[in-house]
């Protein structure tokens, strides 16, 4: 009742807000931002008149739509990192411009807020982080990659899983919780080596924003965050290649018109040589280990018309770790192999109907899948066995998205998405062959779930005036599965309150629903986690969360933000007490997987976080950076778990503290740091153990009592990483040197904790086990014409 009493608050403040009008006659200025070299279309930007003291931002494809009284106009373009422009005209009718932005150059004086800007943001501003390629790429780095992932861990209310993984865990959520859009299809699994980088080429990467809160109605399926990455498009003027190469892998890029500038093209492929230097040292060994990765990324776009552009973006990755034995005689041969990878594909069409509306059809294609083989044969005995596992997720989707520009103080957004769903969550097969004759060959588990998941959603962002804004919305989504239909109404509200021109208030209360659930041991983003469907058994995950916020531009180079959030979640599974995917015996594991379904495996609870922020960003001059702070708490409740009792989430942490620092020492050098302090993880050991006996009087092993879930906590985690290029300016392009130094100070820092008993005196000891020492690294890159 709660909900459907705001939705009803909702209508009715919409319909009483006035549209607005005038008396005097008026024109439409409309058109298109773009990179002034490349081309490429620029979304989020600020198109001001400070003739009429009204403005509007351009949508996610560069379009702008701005109503202003005819006559004389100065026109004020702005967006992070490009020089401002203004523009003088006469505007007697309706008119169309392109308008076209110089980016600034690689120094740190290119990150810069427009004071003039900063009284007309929009709410879809609100509430979120946004980081451009260059600020990614002035980071240090981990083994010479750029990651955009890590990045954004450094911000406050994100961090990471354990040490060095590149999930997201936002304001006390879980890895599922994120929505992770790559050109506007989601990502299931978002990381490369074991989760220590992200499957994303920052050298392909237009733009990334990240909304930890206050979600717009157009975005849903998720409780905890949305990342939205976008691609380039390619460039219309040129021909432009970037080339890198670091300590693990090398990375290329390519991008220019096709023919004429209506046709670009963008193609980005990255792999590591990790298994090329495997095979070298290990080519005379009977015991061999590899591990290799590699992506790609391609985008086309072409332009029919001022009104008509065709989009095909395609993203392809994948992992494969093995290990192999063969005897000298090659008689013996054992292999084991895991390996996981996504597909991705959009294929998008805008229309421009009218000035006021324009219009976005999108068909998508997602695949993902994760593999478990072992294989053992034996020739001279004629034997011969297999066992695998998969797990795997198909989607087939269709979207529409319109904007629709009513006025300068009404832009309103509306769509629909529908998706099919299928879900292959444990395929099994054994096969074995004894002595020549054949024992088992079959599928012990073949678990194949459809499923039908739609949303609609419509969002008014308004400005009641020159100091208040609120986005509203409605989010409607459905979930058909097994004969069973769940469907949830979702209500979004996001205001923004001008105090004066340095200090604005902003709040937001949004509900979510998630259909989708990830089953782990990890809680992680392993890529052995199992994704699975809500079913008859199994409802959807829901939350609702609140935020309250106050930021302040302290001066020209400073500004502040402070952010409080509680966030409520039910519908959350985790194992039940004692199951997991792999016990100690992996073969064991994958057929105890096999033979249960997995919905009898689960327990359902509910969580809750809440938390402040403190962010404090220096936006200008040859030093910039960021410091952000989060205290917070997640907890998690479940009925049959930990006594019925509430306890931490196994990724809660009090304290959290990112330093960033960035410093233009001279030209063409370039000086990076960043600290980072979290609070002690919590863990589970047990508190006691007690040994016990067979009939006969005989030891058979002890058992462990663990009646409170993460009893203890780990020592506390902190790291600086250091990073140092050398930029120079080459004739036809920039060649870049990069040394990065990871975990400077060679901090051990916990990545799990054992528990066993010491053979000599029997007494039972706890011990923390770190991951990664300090890592010095270099990569190359040269970006040319």
């Amino acid at each position: 009742m709660r909900h459907c009493s705001l939705g009803k608050v909702l209508l009715y403040l919409l319909a009483l807000i006035p549209v607005a009008g005038s008396a005097q006659t008026s024109a439409s200025l409309t058109g298109y931002l773009r990179d002034e070299v490349s081309g490429e279309r620029l979304n989020a930007a600020s198109v001001f008149s400070l003739t009429d003291n009204s403005g509007t931002r351009t949508n996610a494809y560069g379009y702008f739509n701005l109503k202003l009284k005819s006559g004389h106009q100065r026109i004020t373009v702005n967006m992070v990192g490009y020089y401002p422009d203004t523009i003088v005209l006469t505007l007697d009718r309706d008119s169309t411009l392109d308008l076209h932005l110089r980016v600034r150059n690689h120094q740190l004086s290119e990150v810069i807020v427009n004071d003039a800007d900063k009284s007309h943001l929009s709410i879809g501003q609100m509430n979120k982080a946004a980081l451009r390629p260059a600020e990614i790429k002035a980071l240090p780095r981990l083994a010479g990659e750029v990651d955009v992932i890590k990045a954004f861990q450094l911000m406050p209310g994100v961090r990471s899983g354990k040490e060095g993984s590149s999930d997201l865990h936002v304001r006390g959520g879980g890895p599922d919780q994120n929505l992770i859009l790559l050109d506007g299809v989601p990502i299931y699994h978002s990381s490369h080596s074991l989760g220590l980088f992200s499957v994303f080429n920052a050298d392909a990467i237009k733009s990334a924003e990240l909304s930890k809160g206050g979600f717009p109605s157009r975005y849903g399926g998720r409780l905890s965050s949305v990342l939205d990455i976008q691609l380039k498009e390619g460039n219309r003027d040129h021909f432009r290649y970037d080339v890198s190469t670091g300590l693990i892998s090398s990375k290329l890029l390519v991008e220019g018109p096709l023919k004429s500038d209506n046709t670009t093209f963008m193609l980005g492929a990255r792999r590591t040589y990790l298994d090329v230097f495997a095979a070298l040292a290990q080519a005379r060994a009977q015991n061999k280990t590899s591990y290799g990765f590699y992506d790609l990324n391609a985008k086309v776009n072409h332009q029919f018309s001022s009104k008509d552009r065709l989009y095909f973006s395609i993203y392809s990755g994948n992992d494969r770790l093995r290990t192999s034995y063969q005897s000298a005689t090659g008689d013996d041969e054992n292999l084991n192999s895991l390996s996981w990878g996504s597909v991705t594909s959009a294929l998008r069409y805008n229309h421009l109907f009218s000035r006021s509306l324009f219009g976005n059809l999108t068909l998508t294609y997602t695949k993902y899948q994760f593999e478990v083989r072992n294989l053992y044969r034996k020739e001279s005995e004629e034997t011969d066995y297999s066992l695998s596992y998969l797990s795997k997720i198909g989607d087939a989707g269709f979207k529409t998205d319109f904007d629709y520009i009513h006025s300068n103080n009404h832009f309103i957004r509306f769509g629909s998405n529908m998706v099919v769903h299928h879900f292959s969550p444990n395929v099994t097969r054994l096969k074995s062959v004894d002595n020549g004759l054949p024992l088992a060959d079959t599928a012990l588990s073949n678990n194949q779930i459809r499923a039908l998941e739609y949303y609609l959603y419509s969002e008014d962002e308004i400005r009641l005036s020159d100091r208040l804004q609120l986005n509203a919305g409605l989010h409607f989504s459905g979930f058909n599965v097994q004969q069973k239909h769940y469907f949830s109404l979702q209500p979004r509200i996001n205001v923004n309150w001008l105090l004066t021109e340095r200090d604005a208030l902003r709040a937001s209360y949004v509900t979510m629903s998630q259909y989708l659930h990830l089953l782990t041991t990890t809680g992680s983003g392993s890529p052995a986690d199992l994704w699975i469907p809500s079913t008859r058994n199994i409802a959807p995950q829901k939350s609702w969360q609140g935020t309250i916020g106050y930021a302040r531009t302290l001066s020209k180079n400073y500004e502040i933000n402070v952010d409080g959030f509680y966030k409520e979640m039910n519908g959350i599974i985790e194992y039940t007490q004692g199951a997991s995917f792999l016990d100690d015996n992996p073969e064991a594991g994958l057929i105890e997987e096999a033979s249960q379904s997995f919905d009898s495996k689960v327990s359902t609870g509910a969580g809750e976080a809440y938390g402040a922020e403190v962010f404090l960003k220096k936006t200008n001059g040859n030093t910039s950076g960021w410091i952000g702070y989060t205290l917070s708490w997640s907890n998690r409740l479940f009925e049959d778990i930990n006594n019925g009792k509430a306890f931490p989430y196994k990724y809660d942490n009090r304290h959290n503290l990112s330093m960033v620092a960035n410093h233009q020492l001279k030209k063409g050098i370039r000086l990076s740091a960043t600290w980072v302090y979290n609070s002690g993880l919590p863990a589970t050991v047990p508190l006691s153990s007690y040994l016990y006996y067979d009939e006969n009087g005989l030891n058979r092993g002890s058992i462990e009592n663990v009646n409170v879930r993460n009893n203890i906590r780990m020592r506390s985690y902190h790291r600086l990483d250091l990073g140092i290029s050398f930029i120079k300016q080459k004739k036809k392009g920039e060649r870049i040197w990069n040394i990065s130094v990871y975990n400077v100070y060679n901090r051990r820092n916990p990545y799990f904790i054992d528990v066993g008993n010491h053979s000599s005196n029997g007494r039972t000891y706890a011990r923390e086990y770190s991951l990664l020492p300090v890592i010095p690294s270099f990569s190359y890159s040269y970006s040319f014409k």
